[in-house]
């Protein structure tokens, strides 16, 4: 996916990143892997309401119900409780774990303890919370490895990844964006 060099937003963010260092074989059986959609088990919670929405011919409407709002903001905690258990079961799938320090729809960085090499390969889940989707699976690749105060300063471009997932990185950071810029405005950092 690198035909054109795109520019993307970043914002500074912390968010969890779980990843493999992975060679090319590994790389390839991800990206079949994403392409058939495996791992993307919550992704079919929207498609699901839609289809009850067209089955019994719903539509949505600008008024709600309070019985059913009290029933969404209870449903609502229940997926965060079930999206925290998922993200503690990720993490053992994944030998590495970090913090972002910074992402975009092109990449992401994040503090790391030892240096990485330039061109290593990733399978990187991203712990973002998008309902119906509790994170996104991508293959990075390292493109710079600095030394940082800390550690090292590790940066990644997606090497693979979907473009549904990519849209959804986009509008996460724009989501972020307007968070902070409405936090400026009100004269809170």
């Amino acid at each position: 996916m690198r035909e054109g060099k795109r520019s993307y937003v970043r914002i500074p963010i912390a968010i969890n990143v779980s990843f493999n260092i992975i060679g090319n074989e590994e790389k390839t059986k991800v990206v079949e892997a994403l392409n058939k959609g495996e791992g993307d088990f919550y992704e079919n919670v929207s498609s699901f309401s839609r289809l009850i929405m067209e089955k019994y011919k719903l539509h949505e409407t600008k008024e709600v119900n309070p019985v059913v709002l009290e029933l969404l903001v209870y449903l609502m905690k229940r997926v965060d409780e079930i999206s925290s258990r998922l993200e503690h079961e990720s993490k053992r799938f994944y030998e590495h774990q970090a913090v972002t320090l910074d992402l975009g729809g092109g990449g992401f960085s994040f503090g790391w303890d030892r240096r990485m090499e330039k061109e290593t390969m990733l399978d990187v889940f991203l712990h973002i919370p998008l309902f119906p989707k509790t994170g996104i699976r991508a293959v990075g690749r390292v493109v710079s490895c600095d030394e940082g105060n800390n550690g090292f300063i590790v940066r990644v471009s997606f090497d693979y990844i979907r473009e549904d997932d990519r849209e959804d990185i986009i509008k996460f950071v724009f989501i972020k964006q307007r968070e902070l810029l409405a936090r400026r405005c009100l004269g809170r950092t």
